[in-house]
């Protein structure tokens, strides 16, 4: 619930997007790699549906805020919900 997030977050949006936002000159280009890289790093048809739809949305945050932290946060608010949504 809380390591993963800082991890991926700190892959996906802080390394792969950076990367991303200097080769592809659309904003939404570099958003949608970082979320198929996201989606498919879960291994799982419905985990990564699920993981490209927040790539997307936190890919998003982070190009208007370049705030990581508030990434971080809300993926591990992400994880506790569902971690709580399975055993409730």
């Amino acid at each position: 619930v809380i390591i993963a997030p800082l991890v991926e977050e700190w892959i996906f949006r802080g390394r792969v997007f950076s990367y991303a936002r200097k080769i592809f000159p659309w904003e939404w280009a570099a958003i949608s790699y970082q979320a198929m890289l996201f989606g498919i790093m879960h291994m799982n048809a419905y985990q990564g549906i699920h993981s490209f739809i927040m790539g997307l949305f936190l890919g998003y945050c982070y190009e208007k805020t370049g705030n990581l932290k508030l990434c971080m946060a809300m993926h591990a608010a992400n994880n506790l919900v569902s971690f709580l949504m399975k055993y409730w």
